[in-house]
């Protein structure tokens, strides 16, 4: 299960700036009124007077960072993106250690889905700071959704050790280990994930597969019982829950995931089979009869289904409805006749 709430950082999340500018320029009261307007325009995010106050600085000082990355990120919130590219390539040319005009580049050049010159924005920004957590994710979104997933997963990876409190970094982590069959290295990701966010309930559901594949269905059970009581009608959670009722064979618990099913009209009839096989195992044959129609029901195509219900049918006596099971199911999967009936367990003819 891959939730993919996947978005690159919002406008509204863009660095912005207030310090000196690495040029030195005179004092001009002039400039000084409008920088000063400018920042108080941004602090109360009146962006149209951002970009007004910040064109009049950069024509008196086109060496004034400050005012070029400030005029991007204003520009950026109107909507004027190729304007604020332009604004954050000239910020980037004046202060070329700065790693914030080329995530905010990254940003904008995404904004029109320039997807290439986003992600070579992103990869300048980390070769200035490799731990940039926004330009981290950002890149990793861009891989990812372009399908280079070994890549993001690294990406990923370095995002959270960048930032251990992001819980959408460790479940993306987390769903690309999962993936890529590293169901243990998921596990530990999802983990992470619900310490930070305890409700993430896409995150527990993946964990609870994860635990089940790794040998712990009793942990995966015991951590979908606290997913359906805070969510009873989440049928990924049901669904899940029946896949572990099936490893682990609690049919107690799985009688009650197939009738939460049924009252949601979602069928699993894998699960209904497996209860149906566990009832006649222990010699509940009306049971068992119920069950392996209610399969058939759920798949008419079910052989296997037919097969066994032919068989529990045998034992009650009614040889003729067995018979008819029988061919039904031979006549969906032939190798079943060399399998139950070479040693005369049935009369198929």
């Amino acid at each position: 299960m891959n939730s993919k709430a996947l978005h690159v950082m919002e406008p509204d999340e863009l660095a912005t700036s207030r310090e000196e500018g690495p040029a030195p320029r005179p004092f001009d009261p002039t400039l000084l009124l409008e920088e000063g307007l400018a920042a108080a325009a941004l602090a109360m995010e009146d962006y149209r007077a951002v970009v007004r106050h910040c064109s009049h600085i950069v024509q008196v000082c086109p060496n004034h960072f400050e005012a070029w990355f400030n005029l991007g990120v204003a520009r950026q919130q109107t909507g004027e993106i190729e304007e604020a590219i332009f604004s954050y390539h000239q910020a980037a040319r004046l202060s070329p250690g700065d790693a914030r005009p080329w995530i905010n580049l990254g940003i904008a050049r995404h904004a029109v889905d320039d997807t290439e010159g986003a992600r070579e924005a992103y990869r300048s920004a980390l070769d200035l700071d490799p731990a940039q957590p926004q330009a981290l994710w950002n890149l990793a979104v861009i891989l990812e959704n372009s399908g280079a997933r070994a890549e993001a997963m690294a990406l990923y990876a370095r995002t959270a050790a960048a930032r251990p409190d992001w819980p959408e970094a460790w479940f993306r982590l987390g769903a690309l280990r999962m993936e890529g069959g590293d169901r243990a290295g998921a596990l530990a990701a999802f983990r992470e994930c619900l310490e930070l966010k305890p409700d993430f309930q896409q995150a527990a559901l993946n964990a609870a597969i994860c635990m089940k594949d790794t040998g712990d269905p009793e942990g995966a059970r015991a951590l979908l019982e606290e997913v359906l009581e805070q969510d009873p009608d989440s049928t990924d959670a049901l669904r899940a829950a029946a896949a572990v009722c099936v490893e682990c064979g609690d049919w107690k618990f799985g009688l009650a995931v197939r009738r939460k099913l049924a009252e949601r009209r979602q069928s699993l009839p894998e699960l209904t089979f497996n209860l149906a096989l566990a009832a006649d195992e222990q010699g509940h044959d009306d049971d068992a009869v119920r069950l392996y129609c209610e399969a058939l029901r759920e798949n008419p195509r079910f052989a296997s289904a037919l097969l066994n219900l032919g068989h529990v049918l045998a034992r009650q006596g009614k040889a003729p409805e067995a018979n008819e099971c029988w061919r039904r199911a031979i006549a969906l999967d032939g190798s079943l006749a060399r399998g139950y009936f070479g040693s005369g367990q049935g009369d198929p003819s």
